[in-house]
């Protein structure tokens, strides 16, 4: 989310194991840190939706490398992205969601309400395709006035509680930086009364591609406390914590992909940020340590709770 990221660790554990063996200076000098081309024609990223979201959920290693393409996503994205077999319906999960204390329309607005289309709401423009999935990079520990992390070396032990001020609703309240914050205890905050009906931009990819972008993208930032890698010459905020994200907030961050996509009417394709600016300069390095298996699994089990079928 801000200027001073640098990375984390690798999700996949394939390359965990590689990790492992190698040094991490060998690994990420081999990395394909290449963008994923985007058609500005056609508004859309190249190849069939599926193809388009194994070259976006690239994982993200320390320092802003992206890794290869997937060669399958985890079920049930791997038949799920870019189809409009829509397995549940709008009531059912609208009940699911409520059952399970989360209102509906904190999920990035009304389910009844359409999504942002391209160029600012264009009525002949396509409706956003894309689930943006950043994290916050905060600073456990305030740094020096040119960035990064101070000085602390361990995540506190009450990182995911309600008391911690990055999991405060005020903290996020007035950021212009996502539609959507979910804090590691699973609320979710609206910055500005932000829904996904209103088209926005927080990439450096919608900057360069300009206002055709304003409304392509859904942007949703997961709170993550960071630390300062020591190994590096000046503080940064390069260390997350592992895994990286909170049960809670994976089961949130699913239940805002299945109502996005049902407003869209076909399964929006997902994307780490870091994978969208890919081989632009100063690039980001989230979301750190996403464990996507585990977040498609509490898809799966969203559409199973909404009534759905779900393998």
């Amino acid at each position: 989310m801000f200027i001073q990221r640098f990375g984390a660790l690798c999700v996949a554990t394939t390359l965990a194991i590689a990790m492992s063996t190698k040094s991490q200076a060998q690994v990420t000098a081999a990395l394909p840190d290449v963008a994923c081309k985007f058609d500005s024609a056609r508004l859309q990223f190249e190849g069939a939706p599926l193809e388009q979201a194994k070259c976006l959920l690239r994982p993200v290693f320390k320092y802003g490398h992206i890794g290869s393409p997937l060669p399958q996503l985890p079920a049930p994205l791997e038949t799920l992205v870019g189809t409009a077999a829509m397995q549940v319906t709008k009531d059912r999960v609208r009940a699911f969601v409520t059952s399970e204390g989360v209102n509906p329309s904190e999920l990035g607005g009304d389910l009844n309400t359409a999504l942002s289309r391209a160029h600012s709401n264009d009525p002949n423009a396509p409706l956003a395709r894309y689930f943006v999935i950043h994290d916050t990079s905060s600073c456990v520990q305030s740094g020096p006035p040119s960035g990064g992390c101070g000085p602390a070396t361990v995540f506190p032990q009450d990182a995911d509680k309600s008391t911690r001020r990055w999991n405060q609703p005020e903290t996020w309240r007035n950021f212009k930086d996502a539609h959507l914050f979910i804090t590691r205890d699973g609320q979710l905050i609206a910055p500005q009364g932000r829904t996904f009906s209103v088209p926005w931009r927080a990439t450096k990819r919608e900057a360069m591609i300009g206002e055709p972008s304003r409304g392509l993208f859904l942007h949703i930032e997961n709170v993550q406390p960071r630390l300062s890698d020591s190994n590096a010459a000046r503080p940064n905020d390069a260390t997350a914590p592992v895994p990286g994200f909170t049960e809670i907030q994976l089961r949130r961050l699913a239940m805002v992909y299945v109502s996005a996509s049902l407003r869209a009417g076909t399964w929006l394709i997902p994307a780490y940020h870091a994978a969208l600016d890919a081989g632009l300069g100063d690039g980001h390095d989230d979301p750190q340590n996403f464990d996507l298996t585990a977040w498609a699994g509490q898809i799966c089990a969203v559409i199973k709770g909404a009534g759905g079928s779900c393998q």
